[in-house]
């Protein structure tokens, strides 16, 4: 079942789904029907590549195709992203506005911090209304019932043109569904590598065991 305007202000009072007491504003502004709306933070972080790939160190990748050969060749792969290290990333803030670049991607975050109690967990979407000036926003999907941190988005300009986002915008949509209680909340498991985040947070894939030996 997901929860309408009513229960999301009930969790809400109750120090639960979105932290602080939410103000008579901030209800008539962002509760929906059945959905509650997140507005945009106003730090950003950008993809760095590792390191430098020289020629001698082209050459001695072993490579399982001919694709991989064909982007090393053409040169493509002169600065690369090594998922089995810590990932490497600019970061910055903003105050008023933040203009996206044609096809730049840039990770930011939610300014509402989510606190998802036992029996619920919540589904973060994108706007329809900022996709069709061709702004992309990934976001978390589900969040696991025990989550406690600001939502992380991953947002690409797909436009050839220069876009300019504000801070405070509204920028996706989180509801609600109740579900059974799990025997373990988020912040229990090994895996609950962005437990607490309140920053645009970059990607932890490297805490994984990217190995199919090891999985």
């Amino acid at each position: 079942m997901i929860l309408c305007d009513k229960s999301i202000i009930e969790y809400n009072r109750q120090g639960l789904l979105i932290d602080g007491l939410l103000t008579p504003e901030q209800i008539d502004y962002q509760v929906r029907p059945n959905s509650f709306d997140l507005t945009l933070g106003g730090t950003w972080k950008k993809l760095r590549p590792n390191s430098y790939m020289n020629d001698e160190e082209h050459a001695s990748i072993q490579f399982n195709d001919i694709f991989d050969k064909f982007i090393c060749s053409s040169r493509l792969l002169g600065m690369f992203i090594d998922l089995d290290k810590p990932i490497l990333y600019d970061e910055g803030e903003f105050e008023d506005f933040y203009i996206l670049q044609p096809n730049e991607f840039i990770l930011m975050a939610s300014n509402e911090v989510l606190n998802i109690p036992a029996g619920i967990v919540a589904f973060v979407q994108g706007r329809s209304s900022i996709a069709r000036v061709a702004i992309k926003t990934e976001d978390a999907g589900l969040i696991d019932a025990g989550f406690r941190g600001t939502v992380t988005f991953e947002i690409q300009n797909d436009s050839p043109y220069y876009i300019k986002i504000y801070k405070d915008m509204k920028i996706a949509h989180v509801h609600f569904e109740q579900a059974e209680v799990a025997d373990k909340m988020y912040g229990d498991i090994k895996a609950s590598k962005y437990q607490g985040q309140i920053e645009a947070t970059s990607s932890k894939i490297h805490m994984e065991s990217l190995k199919k030996a090891d999985l």
